[in-house]
């Protein structure tokens, strides 16, 4: 008599881990050389010295770490401060769980998403790089982070959201 056997493997389901920011925050380097502490993450320069802005999450992305990772959307605010029309802020990943002492240290850049004052819109990322730094525990966050330029200077709320996408 013949036997035959099958294995029944599930196929793996995305899972969404949703973040948001426990605060967002300027570095102004070339002028005070020091973080604006106003709630606003900000990009370019308007007077007032280098605008970096970046959002911070604690140990959050720690709940994926060693996950898959398909993709990550961010979804920013624009506020008052600058033109009025479309600016693109380039998104930049940082290892950076809350406010270091001195100036952020960026990396990868995710891709620009391009908002005028008052709008909100969603960066999806895809990067490998990106993805993998996250898996790995080496992203922490993300920031804004353009040429420092009046015509890129951009003020962005404090409250992002991120979705990570991954396998479980």
């Amino acid at each position: 008599s013949t036997t035959s056997s099958s294995t029944v493997s599930s196929p793996s389901t995305t899972q969404v881990l949703t973040v948001k920011s426990n605060y967002g925050d300027t570095y102004r380097s070339t002028v005070y050389n020091n973080w604006k502490k106003d709630g606003t993450a900000r990009q370019g320069n308007w007077g007032y010295g280098n605008c970096t802005g970046c959002w911070f999450f604690g140990t959050a992305f720690a709940e994926v770490k060693g996950k898959t990772i398909s993709k990550v959307t961010i979804t920013i605010s624009r506020q008052a401060g600058g033109v009025s029309s479309a600016v693109g802020l380039v998104v930049k990943a940082h290892n950076h769980a809350s406010r270091p002492s001195g100036a952020p240290t960026m990396g990868t850049t995710a891709g620009t998403l391009s908002l005028a004052v008052g709008n909100r819109g969603t960066l999806t990322i895809t990067n490998s790089t990106i993805l993998n730094a996250i898996s790995n525990g080496t992203v922490k966050g993300f920031g804004i982070q353009s040429s420092y330029t009046n015509s890129n200077y951009a003020v962005c709320s404090g409250s992002v959201t991120v979705k990570i996408y991954y396998q479980e």
